[in-house]
């Protein structure tokens, strides 16, 4: 049975039961940083640094976005384990010849995990859930609650829906589920 989450250790703590340390390290990196699905698609091992702290975006808008400590222990761990491949990218296909995941894949994985959480992954709430929670100056959440402003910003900027609406989606119920739950 599934059990609502209330708080963002919940939230957190749910990220321990993902079974593969590539969705860990994927949906931590999300949660803490907001990347665009295109972001996440293209991100590769080379553009983390050393220390793991920060990562820099490549495309249209580079960004350079600071990795959380939980973002950064669930990556550190993917990149131990992550297969050989011949491909760069950061996240690949556990299965065949080991190719960058695909928009598909990402959204699949993103989309188990709030399932599994019972957290409503429902891309007609986007806009409704996007005027909310940028309208509520009052939502501060801090550095080592692990949800960087990163994601609440990028739910502000004016963006491309098709490319980004399953992780801003994602992000942007997250932030809702926190507001609601610092508002109780």
């Amino acid at each position: 049975m599934k059990m609502p989450l209330n708080t963002i250790n919940d939230l957190l703590s749910s990220i321990d039961e993902i079974d593969r340390s590539r969705d860990k390290s994927l949906i931590s990196l999300v949660a803490a940083t907001g990347l665009y699905i295109d972001e996440v698609r293209h991100l590769s091992a080379e553009d983390i640094n050393d220390d793991l702290s920060k990562l820099q975006t490549s495309g249209k808008r580079p960004r350079q976005l600071t990795i959380s400590p939980f973002a950064k222990e669930y990556l550190q761990q993917w990149l131990l384990e992550r297969p050989k491949s011949k491909h760069k990218a950061l996240f690949i296909s556990l299965t065949g010849n080991k190719s960058p995941l695909s928009q598909r894949g990402i959204d699949n994985i993103l989309r188990k995990w709030s399932d599994s959480i019972n957290l409503n992954f429902n891309y007609q709430k986007l806009r409704t859930l996007s005027h909310t929670t940028s309208k509520s100056d009052s939502l501060s959440i801090q550095k080592d609650s692990a949800l960087s402003s990163n994601a609440l910003e990028d739910s502000r900027n004016s963006i491309s829906i098709t490319r980004t609406l399953p992780i801003l989606s994602l992000c942007i119920a997250l932030l809702y589920k926190v507001y609601k739950s610092l508002s109780k």
